[in-house]
């Protein structure tokens, strides 16, 4: 097993099949599939199996993928350091968030880090927290922000993790809902009416659901919508009301509410693959994080 065998895994994977891999190492597609013939041969089982005209990888070519990422970003940290990347001139910065952190707190962060590093390129992209949180672990990200979980589902695990801040929600309904004119509610007065919620596995709705169990309440639930721009459009022609942070309900079209009885807040912070090294540009960026939070940008 070398290096270059496990690059090539890797594309595979990412690219979809190894016509696709092999352009995007430059090399025949012929070479990687006899690659990973050889590296099937040393470990003894398969790592992909054929359906039909695509492939589709094994339990035991997940695992292997997993390792192979993960020694990929441990060889990319010691060239760093031994290259004196320290210096951000190069390298990259991959970030998974949520819509709604990335519209109400990283724009400027982002700005900032591109302006003073632009050496460095960094992408983005939007999700679910415990996908950001599986794609962080497998090497696909570098770093996450997302709503921190209180409780975590079968199998996850934070390996590195930062508190940056506490995001207040609230309750918000469209302007002319029977409850627009109220200052604040009872939980148990607001579940009589139709709600607009964040998928089940979403960290958020997950507070959401723990604090309706302890008060024995049953929501009616209408949607479930990943991305609050879109509530805040459904709010506003009373599809239903929406539980969504306190400094995002500023529309004209929407009013917040006080919930009486129960206080929502979710953890705000940032998940990375090792606590023991981080790369210069994940520990610049979440730098940058801190200094965010503290100057209250």
């Amino acid at each position: 097993m070398d290096l270059r065998q496990l690059e090539m895994l890797i594309a595979v994977v990412d690219a979809g099949g190894y016509k696709k891999a092999g352009e995007l190492l430059h090399v025949s597609h012929s070479a990687i599939h006899r690659q990973i013939r050889l590296l099937e041969s040393e470990i003894d089982d398969r790592l992909f199996v054929r359906k039909g005209t695509s492939i589709q990888i094994t339990e035991t070519g997940q695992k292997v993928v997993v390792t192979a990422r993960r020694i990929q970003q441990e060889i990319a940290g010691m060239l760093q350091q031994v290259s004196g990347a320290k210096q951000l001139a190069t390298g990259h910065l991959y970030i998974g968030t949520g819509t709604s952190i990335l519209t109400l707190f990283l724009p400027p962060i982002v700005q900032r880090f591109r302006k003073q590093y632009p050496g460095i390129e960094v992408r983005i992209t939007t999700g679910p927290a415990h996908q950001i949180l599986n794609d962080v672990q497998s090497g696909k990200l570098d770093l996450g922000v997302v709503y921190a979980p209180e409780d975590l589902l079968p199998g996850e695990a934070v390996p590195g993790y930062e508190l940056l801040y506490q995001e207040e929600f609230v309750l918000v309904v469209g302007k002319r809902h029977p409850l627009a004119k109220k200052a604040s509610i009872m939980l148990t007065e607001a579940v009589k009416f139709p709600f607009i919620l964040y998928p089940k596995l979403s960290n958020v709705r997950r507070l959401f659901d723990r604090a309706l169990q302890r008060l024995e309440l049953s929501p009616q639930v209408v949607m479930e919508v990943e991305n609050e721009e879109a509530m805040e459009k459904l709010i506003a022609i009373d599809i239903g009301i929406a539980l969504i942070s306190k400094r995002r309900a500023v529309n004209d079209k929407i009013r917040q509410i006080r919930i009486r009885d129960v206080q929502f807040h979710c953890d705000v912070g940032v998940i990375f693959s090792s606590c023991e090294y981080l790369s210069p540009p994940v520990a610049e960026f979440t730098r940058m994080c801190r200094e965010a939070v503290r100057s209250g940008d």
